[in-house]
Parts: structure tokens; C-alpha cells; sequence
């Protein structure tokens, strides 16, 4: 084939290595084309937060211009439904087309549904149709609804693929820095959307403003490379010429290609994972996407206005909502500066418990007890906001990137992410429902028990990944024991070493230190 006839001479020039001047062996600077690859691939995030923050501000205002209630529950819910159908074939087309080009795809229905929403709300009365005896909706009700569900199959892809493109193109030392970026553009895009409803923007400028995102995304995805681990898994010839290219745009200090040779070497030079890891794998992360919306952080993204309004805060609901979308961003931008220092598991351990804290406080608001306290709701959701975004909210997104092995990536992936965005339908769905049968008070003690379950899970079964390269994660979950408490765990087996890419045989190097070297890469 025309790929496979490449000379022995454009691969050695293709494999030269990078020589950097003293300035730019500064890791901050030599990194930057990392941050803005991430930072572009991600933007699909921010388009998610504004269709939670758009729901949230357009709840009142369409319950008022005649909407009804069941209505109102399907445009809350209908986004996660269409998630959870783009998600599930995400991770095999991202395999199939590449990650870059697949998140420049699902940019093109994103513009085009945030379109179709804003030509159904252009006339709101008419939304609801005069057919009810039929059981028939409108036909712009429908186009709302439909656009919608487009909406939500692009954030599916998005983020099935985003976290994949961003653990594969940046240096360990890193990576759970830019693994919160996901989630910092999720926070991003809410806050711009509560910042809307807070200056007064109508509701049709509300919905235009959105379309700008996937734009600006598709155009900037012409410009940064495709994943170099991507790349590495083309055909041999192929992989020589591109993947060293890509990361040499990028600056990584590892060649994908001797990434994907340790992987191997750590399954015991095997291309499929061994099933005891396979099963690991999938437990934590499927586990991990599911159990994180059991703290019910899309229940108070979605009704976060219903929530203050019935609360009888003192603050107006608009500026409420602000407030909470400030302290998610910067509890999300403080998870990123101290992961690498604090480690995951006790980031996801302490936000948790602090959840399940939160809601108990919630649920003691909506009590006699606490007549007069207007100033609890606020607390405690500010409090809840600030633990989720520190923990669950942005660490579950990369520690799936991260532990699932390479040759499972694209159906594991998927699953996980879709599982995350099936209970993210169902929490929507039922929570006004059990707010409007149970009360608040019971539904926010019951948020609190199952905040409790989730944590209790990561404190068993979620090891910890920091400043280890995927080889050693996946040699951990082939030796180590299912529980990773201490008490519950068999006798730990220390990481073997491996041998230093270029080294000569007796020359060693542990696996878990393999990146943080500050010497430039050499694809040798």
C-alpha cells in the first residue's frame, strides 16, 4: 500500500530528536502547545455547562410564558438521553476516525442544535399546542425537544473523547493538572450562563450567545495535532512518520511510540490486557462515572434557580446562581493546581464527605428547625459546589483516561461515560419529582446516604494514579489486590523497574519516575 512505502530515510529524519535552547528546557514554556491542545479539544465542555445553566435560567421563564411542568421535565432531561447515545459509540469511532477529528465532527450538530432551540423558543406561546386531547405536541415544541437531544449526543462524544486526547497528549508530570480541564470548561460554560441570566439577557439572546463555542472549537481543531497515541496505532510505516511529528508539536518528553512498547512490556509483551485487569478497570471507572451523580450535582446545575426561589433565600435566585458559578470555577481551578501535590484518592475521599455534609445541611434548612435561615441553602450549596468541583466533579473524567488499558480505551470509555450520562438523565428526570412527592427535606437526606455510599466506594476500590505512567497503573491492577485499603489488600509487589529508553542494559530506571525528567525528549 501508498502508506506503507515510505524510505528508511524520511523515518530516520522523521525520528531525530528534539533539541531544545536553555530557555525552552523550561517546562512551563517548553509545555504550552499542551495546555493549548487541551485547552481546545476540551471547549466541548464548556458547551455541556451552558446547556445545564441554560435549563436553569429558562426553567422560570418558560414555566410562566405556559409551559407545563411535564414539558419542563423533558427539556431538563432530554440533553443526558442524547449523551447517553452519543457516548456509547464514541470511544470505537474516536479509535476508527482519531479523537481530533471526531471532536471537530460532533462541533457541527452542537452549533446546529443550540440553532434549532432558539427558532422554537422564537415564538414561546405557541410552544404548548392546542392538541392536547390527541396527546399531540407542537411542532416547535418538538424542534425544541429535538434540538435538545442533538445537543446532548455532542456532548456524549465530546466528553468520551476530550479526556482521552488529553491524557494521550501531555507529559505525566501534568497530566492531572490538564485533566481538570474537562471539567474547568463544564464550570466555565455554566458560569457564563448564569452570568447571562444575572445581567438581564433575554432569553432568545441566551441561546445565540452558545452557538459561538463549537465555532470557535471546529476552527481551532484545524489547527492542533491529532493524538500522537492515536497515531502510534496506525500501521507501522505510517506510525513512524506521524506520531513522532504530532509529538513533536506538542513537546512530549515520551515518543508514543516507546509509550505504546512499555505498555505492552507491562502486560507481559501481550497487545490484550490481561482479563484480571480488564475487570479492574472497569469496575473503578464505570463505578466512579456512576456513583458520582449520586451526590446530585446536576439536580442543583439544572434547578439551582427552583432551588433558591424555594428556599426563600435572601438573595434573588439570578444572583444566587452567579455566586455558585464563581466558587465552581475556582474550586475546579483549585483541584488542578493541587492534585499533583495532594494525590487523587484523598481529594475524592474529602469531597465526598463533604458532600454528604452538604446535603444533610440542606436537608436541615427545609426543616421547622431552621425557620428564618435563609442564609443555610446558600451555604450549603456554595459548600457542596466547592467539594464536588474539587473531587468528584473534575478527578473521575481522567482517572478514566488514565486506568482503562490502551487496547480497551474505545469501549470502556464509552461506557463509563455513558453510564455517567444515563444517571445524569435519571437524576434530572426524578428529582423534581421526588422534591414535589417526598419533600426536600427527605430528598436531600437521601442525596446524603447515597453521597456516603459513593465515597465509601473510592475510599475501597479507587487506587491512586498520581505521577504514575499508564504501564505502571496497569501493572498495579494486574498485582495488587481488588480493595486498596491496607487492612483489605494481599502484600504489596513493588514496581518493577524497566529499562531507560536508550539505556544500556545494566542501566535502570523506575516506572513511576519515567517522565519527570526535565531533559529533553529523544526519539532514538
Amino acid at each position: 500500500m501508498a502508506t506503507q512505502d515510505i524510505s528508511a530515510e524520511t523515518v530516520t529524519e522523521e525520528r531525530q530528536p528534539l533539541r531544545y535552547s536553555n530557555f525552552e528546557r523550561s517546562s512551563t514554556f517548553r509545555r504550552w502547545p499542551q495546555y493549548i491542545a487541551v485547552f481546545f479539544a476540551t471547549l466541548g465542555g464548556a458547551t455541556a455547562g451552558l446547556v445545564g445553566g441554560w435549563t436553569s435560567n429558562a426553567a422560570p421563564a418558560l414555566r410562566l410564558r405556559g409551559l407545563s411542568e411535564p414539558s419542563l421535565a423533558w427539556v431538563g432531561a432530554l440533553p443526558a438521553a442524547g449523551a447517553l447515545l452519543g457516548a456509547l459509540p464514541a470511544g470505537l469511532l474516536a479509535a476508527s476516525l482519531g479523537r481530533r477529528r471526531l471532536l471537530a465532527a460532533a462541533a457541527v450538530p452542537s452549533a446546529a442544535a443550540w440553532l434549532a432551540v432558539y427558532f422554537a423558543i422564537g415564538d414561546i406561546d405557541s410552544l404548548e399546542g392546542s392538541l392536547a386531547d390527541s396527546g399531540m405536541y407542537s411542532t416547535k415544541l418538538w424542534i425544541l425537544l429535538s434540538g435538545r437531544v442533538l445537543l446532548g449526543v455532542a456532548m456524549g462524544v465530546a466528553t468520551v473523547v476530550a479526556p482521552l486526547y488529553s491524557e494521550e497528549s501531555c507529559d505525566v508530570a501534568i497530566r492531572g493538572r490538564l485533566g481538570v480541564a474537562q471539567n474547568l470548561q463544564i464550570d466555565a460554560g455554566i458560569l457564563l450562563a448564569y452570568t447571562l441570566g444575572a445581567a438581564g439577557a433575554s432569553l432568545e439572546t441566551q441561546t445565540l450567545v452558545p452557538v459561538a463555542v463549537p465555532l470557535v472549537q471546529l476552527v481551532a481543531l484545524l489547527w492542533i495535532p491529532e493524538s500522537p497515541a492515536h497515531l502510534a496505532a496506525a500501521p507501522e510505516a505510517e506510525a513512524m512518520r506521524r506520531a513522532p511529528k504530532a509529538a513533536r508539536w506538542l513537546r512530549l518528553e515520551l515518543d508514543p511510540l516507546e509509550r505504546r512498547r512499555r505498555e505492552a512490556d507491562a502486560r507481559g509483551g501481550k497487545e490484550t490486557p490481561p482479563l484480571r485487569v480488564r475487570c479492574r478497570a472497569l469496575l473503578i471507572v464505570v463505578g466512579l462515572m456512576t456513583l458520582r451523580q449520586f451526590l446530585g450535582i446536576n439536580a442543583f446545575i439544572y434547578y439551582t434557580v427552583d432551588i433558591f426561589q424555594q428556599a426563600g433565600s435572601s438573595l434573588s435566585p439570578e444572583m444566587a446562581t452567579l455566586v455558585v458559578g464563581i466558587v465552581q470555577l475556582a474550586a475546579t481551578a483549585l483541584s488542578g493546581a493541587v492534585v499533583e501535590r495532594a494525590g487523587r484518592r484523598p481529594l475524592l475521599l474529602a469531597s465526598g464527605a463533604t458532600a454528604a455534609l452538604s446535603h444533610a445541611a440542606l436537608a436541615l434548612s427545609a426543616s421547622p428547625w431552621a425557620a428564618g435561615a435563609a442564609w443555610l441553602p446558600l451555604l450549603a450549596i456554595n459548600v457542596f459546589f466547592v467539594a464536588f468541583a474539587a473531587g468528584f466533579g473534575s478527578l473521575p473524567w481522567f482517572i478514566t483516561a488514565e486506568v482503562v488499558p490502551t487496547p480497551d480505551a474505545a469501549w470502556m470509555s464509552g461506557l463509563a461515560v455513558a453510564s455517567n450520562w444515563l444517571l445524569i438523565f435519571t437524576v434530572t428526570k426524578v428529582f423534581p419529582e421526588s422534591v414535589a412527592k417526598l419533600g426536600r427535606q427527605m430528598t436531600f437526606a437521601l442525596l446524603g446516604v447515597l453521597s456516603t455510599v459513593t465515597t465509601l466506594f473510592a475510599l475501597l476500590f479507587v487506587p491512586e494514579t498520581r505521577g504514575k505512567p499508564r504501564d505502571a497503573i496497569q501493572r498495579e491492577l494486574l498485582e495488587e489486590s481488588v480493595f486498596v485499603l491496607p487492612c483489605c489488600a494481599r502484600s504489596r509487589q513493588r514496581v518493577k523497574p524497566t529499562e531507560r529508553a536508550g539505556a544500556g542494559a545494566g542501566e535502570q530506571q523506575p516506572l513511576a519516575d519515567y517522565g519527570a525528567s526535565a531533559a529533553p525528549p529523544r526519539y532514538s
